[in-house]
């Protein structure tokens, strides 16, 4: 299970030459990813949205303080449009969204996991491949590793599958994974569970 360290609306230092906004979800943080690089000011040198906050990296010499109104303004904004959010639905709109790319990643569903993996969401083997790829996931945040995306959008059912107990020491390149909600491929051979 995922906790925030940053409390929604917080900015916060972040080492000598960063700040950490706390934002509700990782659908928040790539809208203010976006609005922030849209206004960006010249000493900020980097934006990194993560699942529940935004990094924002800037210059040697700047006083983060000097950064803070207008961090404080663009959070305003957002929370005053609703994040993006429809406010009847509560669902993400696609207006002024960045969709980004559609990746195809062929997969073979023969993993270790399979049948344990189907038996906690009560399903077949066969039909976890079906619940995985009829989903449309979404790049949430990348971290862990260099290229591994943590992706949102699984149905209910994988949802609910926990992180393993024992991780393993070495998951293969290219396996998929499925945990507390989110999914991913593997980008290299590193420890995982």
């Amino acid at each position: 299970m995922w906790t925030r360290s940053v409390p929604v609306g917080e900015i916060r230092r972040l080492g000598d030459h960063a700040l950490l906004v706390g934002v509700r979800d990782a659908g928040s943080a790539r809208a203010l990813t976006q609005a922030l690089h849209a206004s960006r000011p010249p000493p900020v040198s980097e934006l990194v949205g993560g699942l529940a906050t935004v990094m924002v990296s800037f210059d040697p010499g700047t006083d983060p303080d000097d950064l803070r109104p207008w961090l404080e303004g663009v959070v305003g904004e957002l929370d005053a449009a609703g994040w993006g959010r429809d406010r009847g639905t509560g669902e993400w709109t696609e207006e002024g969204t960045d969709e980004g790319s559609a990746v195809t990643v062929p997969c073979v569903f023969d993993g270790p996991d399979l049948v344990e993996v189907a038996e906690l969401v009560g399903c077949r083997p066969a039909e976890v491949a079906g619940l995985v790829t009829g989903a449309r996931l979404t790049v949430a945040a990348v971290g862990f590793s260099p290229g591994f995306a943590y992706l949102e959008g699984l149905p209910e059912e994988l949802s609910r599958v926990p992180r393993r107990q024992r991780p393993r020491p070495i998951v293969p390149a290219g396996s998929i994974a499925l945990a507390t909600g989110y999914a991913a491929v593997y980008p290299s051979a590193s420890p995982g569970g």
